[in-house]
């Protein structure tokens, strides 16, 4: 939990209460996104589409708007493999694809 891992950061690292909480804050997003990714591939969704936000600072990122890739695999990135809310200032989200099965039509 958010807060409470802030207040770890205060009392055993001396960090500011403003500093431990963003840091806290940056880590359970960061978290949140790897157990989000995780369950919809268990769901059986395998594709998304990426959805760039403009308050990502992240280079390379706005040209992955509206692009798809593999859950499982991430996007690519000048050789790197990304995933949206995976680095600290990184807001980008996604737009899952629903794979229809053959008993669906």
């Amino acid at each position: 939990d958010e807060a409470a891992l802030a207040k770890e950061l205060h009392d055993r690292f001396g960090l500011t209460l403003e500093r431990a909480t963003r840091i806290a804050h940056s880590q359970c997003k960061m978290a949140r996104s790897v157990i989000d990714n995780a369950g919809l591939i268990e769901t059986g969704v395998k594709e998304a589409v990426w959805q760039y936000e403009g308050s990502c600072a992240l280079k390379g990122h706005e040209a992955l708007a509206g692009r798809r890739y593999v859950l499982a695999g991430g996007a690519l990135i000048d050789g790197k493999r990304v995933w949206p809310r995976r680095e600290p200032v990184c807001s980008c989200t996604i737009m899952r694809i629903e794979t229809l099965t053959d008993e669906d039509g």
